[in-house]
C-alpha cells in the first residue's frame, strides 16, 4: 500500500492497494494538484473536515447563552464549516518515517463565527497488516464544538471505472438520523427494516437506490448518518465493509465514533477534472464518513459535540483491506 497526502486540508490524493490481479490500484476519487483542488466544486475530496462535519441549520446556534453565526454555503445551511473549513488551511507536517505522518493545525476561527481556538494533531500511518488508520486529537483553549471527520471519495474498483452501484455494501447499524428536505437530521430516528436503507447485510449499493421512498427523495440517495452501536470505552469498533465488485479489494471501516454517514455521490456533475485527466461524473464515488451526528448542536438528546478547555479530543478511523477473489 501507497498514501499520498497533502498538506492543504491534510487531504489524501492517492491510496494504491493491490487489487485480485496483484496491480496496485488507486481507490480514492478526486484531483491531483492544488489548483484543481482549490478550483474544484466538490471541495471535500480526501480532506479533513473540522471543526464541525455536516450540516449545520440555520447558520446559528447558541453555546452557554450566546448566539454563533456562521457562513451559509449551502442553502441556508453550513456545510462542513463553511468558510472556516480546515479543508481549507495549510496544516504543518511532520514525517515520522516511511509509514506514518503528523499534521498539525492551530486555529482561531472565530472570524468565521466558529467559537474555540484549536490545537489539532492528525495522523496517518499504513501498517503491516495492510490497514491504513487516521488518528485525530486535540483540545481548545475556549469552549468551542468539535466535531471532525475524514471525507475520502472511494471507487474501490479505481478510477475511470464507471458508477459504484454494483459495489458491495454492508453497514452495521439498525438506525439512521432521518433528514428534511434541507438534508439536516429531524432529530428522529428510523429504523432501516424493510427500508432501502437496510444494510446490515451485505448488498449492491445501487439496489434499491431508486426506491421510492420520502427519505431518498429528501438526500437525493443516500446521504445519511448511521447510528452505530453504542460503547463504554474507546475500542475501535467493525462499522462497514464494501468490496469493488471489478477490482476484489475489501475495505473495512472501524471508527471509535458514535455515527457513519453514508454518502453515494448524489451531487457528483461531472464538474470536477480529476485524476487521469477525466470528469467525475454522477455517482462514480462513496463516502463513508465516521462523525458524530449532523447538527448535534440544536438537538440536545444528540450526543454532545461540545469541547471544554479541560477535555481532550480524541477519533480512531481505522480502514482494512483484503481481496474478495
Amino acid at each position: 500500500m501507497v498514501a499520498y497526502i497533502a498538506s492543504y486540508g491534510t487531504r489524501m490524493i492517492r491510496l494504491f492497494v493491490p487489487d485480485r490481479r496483484g496491480e496496485l490500484t488507486d481507490i480514492i476519487r478526486g484531483p491531483e494538484s492544488l489548483p484543481a483542488i482549490i478550483k474544484s466544486a466538490e471541495p471535500y475530496f480526501g480532506a479533513v473536515i473540522g471543526p464541525c462535519a455536516n450540516r449545520i441549520a440555520g447558520t446559528s446556534f447558541l453555546l452557554k447563552g450566546k448566539t454563533y453565526t456562521l457562513s451559509e454555503n449551502e442553502g441556508t445551511n453550513c456545510l462542513h464549516s463553511g468558510a472556516a473549513g480546515w479543508h481549507q488551511k495549510y496544516w504543518e507536517a511532520v514525517p515520522q518515517g516511511p509509514s506514518k505522518i503528523y499534521f498539525l493545525l492551530d486555529t482561531d476561527d472565530s472570524q468565521y463565527g466558529f467559537p474555540g481556538h484549536f490545537k489539532i494533531i492528525v495522523s496517518y500511518e499504513i501498517t503491516d497488516k495492510n490497514e491504513l488508520l487516521i488518528s485525530f486529537n486535540g483540545h481548545t483553549k475556549r469552549k468551542g464544538i468539535l466535531n471532525m471527520t475524514h471525507h475520502n471519495f472511494y471507487n474501490l474498483n479505481g478510477g475511470g471505472m464507471g458508477v459504484i452501484d454494483r459495489h458491495l455494501l454492508q453497514i452495521l447499524a439498525s438506525e439512521i438520523l432521518a433528514i428534511d428536505t434541507r438534508g439536516v437530521p429531524t432529530g428522529v430516528k428510523m429504523e432501516v427494516a424493510d427500508t432501502p436503507f437496510d444494510f446490515r447485510e451485505a448488498q449492491p449499493i445501487g439496489a434499491r437506490l431508486n426506491d421510492r421512498h420520502t427519505q431518498l427523495h429528501y438526500g437525493q440517495g443516500y446521504d445519511h448518518n448511521y447510528i452505530l452501536k453504542t460503547r463504554s470505552d474507546s475500542r475501535l469498533l467493525l462499522a462497514a465493509r464494501a468490496i469493488g465488485d471489478q477490482s476484489g479489494i475489501a475495505m473495512e471501516v472501524w471508527t471509535t465514533q458514535t455515527g457513519l454517514h453514508f454518502y453515494s455521490g448524489n451531487f457528483m456533475q461531472g464538474k470536477n477534472l480529476v485524476k487521469g485527466g477525466i470528469y467525475y461524473e454522477y455517482r462514480t464515488a462513496f463516502c463513508l464518513e465516521a462523525q458524530g451526528n449532523p447538527d448535534a448542536i440544536h438537538h440536545p438528546h444528540f450526543p454532545s459535540v461540545e469541547l471544554d478547555p479541560s477535555d481532550v479530543y480524541s477519533l480512531r478511523i481505522l480502514h482494512k483491506f483484503s481481496l474478495e477473489c
